[in-house]
């Protein structure tokens, strides 16, 4: 018989809460990867975590989304959002990887192709 109250699980895991958010330093930027699903419970994890990196960014911030599996209405709010205050910080904020999916979703609502025609004006006037 098994006892629930030896059961150690993680309760976003059991929720499906299933995001993973790391951050790697690269020669000229910051590179954010995105794993799992990115929905209403994790957006603001993605925002503060992103956002706050653009002290240390060195003028640039990548956001891979090579491992994310689902983005929902919430998810893409936050790429949104993220790429708004790198605007007001001055900071170039691109997208990298979307995975076939996420990619679709992405160029569907026009939040991809806003994003990179902002990053080419943003880049060209500095």
């Amino acid at each position: 018989m098994l006892s629930f109250a030896s059961l150690h699980l993680d309760p976003a895991w059991v929720a499906g809460n299933r995001f993973e958010l790391t951050s790697t330093v690269e020669t000229d930027a910051v590179v954010w990867w995105a794993v799992g699903e990115l929905d209403l419970a994790n957006e603001k994890s993605l925002v503060d975590s992103v956002t706050g990196s653009f002290e240390t960014a060195g003028g640039t911030v990548v956001l891979d989304l090579s491992q994310l599996t689902f983005i929902d209405a919430s998810g893409l709010r936050a790429v949104v959002q993220c790429h708004r205050a790198a605007l007001a910080h001055q900071v170039t904020f691109s997208l990298r990887g979307a995975v076939a999916n996420v990619a679709a979703l992405l160029e569907m609502t026009g939040v991809a192709p806003a994003i990179e025609a902002k990053t080419s004006a943003h880049a060209n006037r500095s």
